[in-house]
């Protein structure tokens, strides 16, 4: 798991038994089966697992500004055991200033994007670009939705 960008005791995981996201101390606390789902997270023996990516004009937990440029674009690798959800990667791409755009060959950015080895493991409906985002809260709202199905009625999620 990749999670050098986000702060140590940061809450990845959902868990449907509190209804909320916890750390992964506090979730491996619940009871037997957080363990045991713990460790099919090790081995990414996920039900289902998806891609997010987004662009922030914020570098977002410590990445450095590079060079002015307006967009920094990463992605989020889950994945879903049982209804709870688990961010394994929070991976910084590249930045540039021009939005992503998938229409027809796609410009820089979307090419950036679709070149990530990372990336290029999913398949179409597993990987998505939600746009614009500055709070993790709602990227995590995002991620709820996508695996919930739920993006279908949102135009807001481009599968790519």
């Amino acid at each position: 798991m990749d999670l050098k960008f986000l702060p140590e005791d940061y809450p990845t995981v959902y868990s449907t038994e509190y209804d909320r996201w916890v750390d992964e101390d506090f979730y491996e606390t619940i009871d037997t089966d957080t363990l045991r789902r713990i460790n099919q997270t090790l081995s990414y023996n996920f039900n289902e697992e998806c891609v997010l990516v987004f662009i922030s004009q914020d570098a977002l937990f410590g990445i450095e500004d590079s060079d002015g440029m307006k967009y920094h674009i990463y992605y989020i690798e889950f994945g879903e055991i049982e209804g709870d959800i688990f961010i394994h990667n929070f991976t910084y791409i590249n930045s540039t200033n021009a939005p992503p755009s998938f229409i027809g060959e796609g410009n820089y950015a979307a090419k950036e994007i679709k070149r990530q080895k990372t990336i290029r493991n999913y398949q179409q409906y597993e990987r998505f670009y939600v746009g614009e985002q500055t709070y993790m809260s709602h990227i995590k709202d995002c991620i709820r939705e996508i695996l919930s199905n739920a993006w279908h009625t949102d135009d807001a999620y481009v599968p790519f």
